[in-house]
């Protein structure tokens, strides 16, 4: 009397030669299959011993995870791993990191990181939403790291060449961009332009410059500090990258090298503290180069009027360059000099060099001769308005006839609404000259 189906035909005979693992998954496999013809007790015991095995395995798996090696395991033996043990990614090691914690802080594994994050994000590690642990902080680093994102684009691997790190972290960025695992927005959002503006960064900073050139204005530091003075703060080779990066992106802006911090510094000046003039010079001139058409001398006269001088021997032919309104240099000088109490920006110098032509030309911008344009300034230098008058007095009734005011030059300066205003309309054609001299 038979209540079971088993028979002769279903016993397994014992080979030789099979493996463990497979001998195993054979017996696994019949106990499946015969669990209802078990006795319960049998059962529960297999069960346990189940679930034992298989915790073994998932730890054993999350140690290999943690040890990974680009020189001894390739991505197909990872891959197997984590297609079997996917638990083996949620692993906790050494420092309480999971193995793709791990891999950003080995030199060897690093490759395996898109992988590690790939295989996380479809079973959540580190949470719903943390793409495989890529939005995670690395237990044991600073905390200046929200996530691995910033350590992946700062990191270097002390056993490589800078250059060969920096490729080989380039490259992961490449892949986990292409895997969707790393966004635009990210470059913002976590300060990454930030965290790879460091020479050891070099080829991921311009990576994500091309990427997303607008954060190379808009990122700004916890503390309130824009890119470049960041940079600058790291060293004279990181001011440089973000100076030639902004020339190469935001060239009508100078490469924010006159762009201000929270307390209205203007980033050349901070150079000039912290690397000495002459070092910074130097950096400005290979990412501004002279002779190239940029109106440099022009927003060194606006923002640092007391280095004009020092400027003007190395950038020589530039002094002949008109801003993107159209002034020459001896305008904006004129024009800009009124917000400095230094002496040195008042004109009477520059003044006595100036040609007849600059003399008589009108400010393009306000439509006021030299004279007007010295005087409505808040600090007018008496000297220089007297020395443009004797060169040419005649600008006096040319002024009357064609118009001139001190009052909307004032208001210019002083009310950008105005200005808009003031562009519609032929400056002085209805106010006679307030100067006072006749």
């Amino acid at each position: 009397m038979s209540d079971s189906p088993l028979t002769l035909s279903t016993c397994s005979p014992i080979l030789a030669g099979i493996s463990p693992l497979k001998r195993l998954a054979n017996i696994l496999l019949k106990c499946d299959e015969l669990s209802e013809h078990m006795h319960v007790d049998v059962l529960s015991h297999l069960n346990t011993i189940a679930k034992t095995v298989h915790q073994d395995m998932c730890e054993t798996a999350g140690e290999f995870l943690h040890k990974i090696n680009d020189e001894k395991n390739t991505i197909t033996q990872v891959k197997t791993v984590v297609r079997i043990f996917p638990e083996a990614l949620g692993h906790i090691g050494e420092k309480g990191r999971l193995p793709i914690q791990r891999a950003i802080r080995k030199d060897k594994a690093v490759s395996f990181i898109p992988l590690l994050a790939l295989a996380g994000s479809y079973v959540n590690v580190g949470g719903e939403g943390k793409r495989g642990g890529l939005l995670l902080p690395v237990p044991g680093t600073p905390s200046t790291y929200v996530n691995m994102l910033q350590i992946l684009v700062n990191t270097a691997s002390p056993s490589m060449h800078p250059d060969e790190s920096d490729d080989a972290h380039l490259r992961v960025l490449k892949e986990l961009r292409s895997l969707k695992l790393i966004q635009k927005k990210d470059i913002q959002d976590y300060c990454l332009l930030l965290h790879s503006c460091y020479p050891n960064a070099r080829r991921r900073f311009n990576y994500l410059v091309h990427w997303y050139p607008k954060a190379l204005d808009s990122s700004i530091s916890p503390n309130g500090s824009s890119l470049i003075h960041t940079a600058i703060l790291h060293s004279l080779n990181s001011f440089r990258m973000v100076l030639k990066a902004g020339m190469r992106y935001y060239p009508g802006n100078m490469g924010f090298l006159f762009k201000k911090d929270i307390n209205g510094t203007t980033a050349c000046f901070s150079a000039f503290l912290l690397f000495g003039f002459q070092n910074s010079l130097e950096c400005i001139k290979e990412c501004i180069p002279p002779s190239s058409e940029h109106p440099i001398l022009h927003y060194v006269a606006k923002h640092v009027p007391r280095f004009l001088e020092d400027f003007i021997p190395h950038y020589p032919h530039d002094v002949h360059i008109r801003d993107d309104r159209g002034r020459s240099l001896f305008h904006t000088r004129l024009a800009e000099s009124y917000n400095y109490s230094d002496s040195s920006t008042k004109g009477s110098t520059f003044v006595h060099e100036a040609t007849d032509e600059d003399i008589e030309e009108k400010d393009p911008v306000t439509g006021l001769y030299p004279f007007l344009l010295v005087s409505s300034s808040v600090n007018a230098d008496l000297t220089s308005i007297y020395e443009v008058l004797r060169r040419n007095p005649d600008l006096i009734e040319r002024s009357k006839s064609n118009g001139g005011t001190l009052t909307q030059k004032r208001r210019l300066n002083g009310d950008t609404r105005n200005q808009k205003e003031l562009k519609k309309t032929k400056i002085g054609t209805t106010l006679s000259c307030t100067c006072g001299l006749r």
